[in-house]
């Protein structure tokens, strides 16, 4: 059986596992992937991924903001 606080701290691990996988794609995609882009559809698909993910990651910080605001 799960306990509430070993929910809590699961909680905390995975969001924050997500802000690092979502801030690492972010970084592969503006310094590596888009400066050595040389076909537009892929640069347009790389630029539209880019905004994906700054908004995937806009969400799981305002979700570990919540998440910090909730716990004290």
């Amino acid at each position: 059986m799960i306990v509430g606080s070993t929910v809590a701290e699961f909680d905390r691990a995975y969001v924050e596992s997500q802000l690092k996988m979502h801030q690492d794609v972010l970084d592969t995609i503006e310094n590596e992937l888009l400066p050595a882009a040389q076909n537009d559809e892929i640069r347009q698909l790389l630029e539209t991924m880019r905004e994906d993910v700054e908004t995937h990651l806009a969400e799981a910080q305002a979700l570990q903001q919540k998440m910090a605001s909730t716990t004290g």
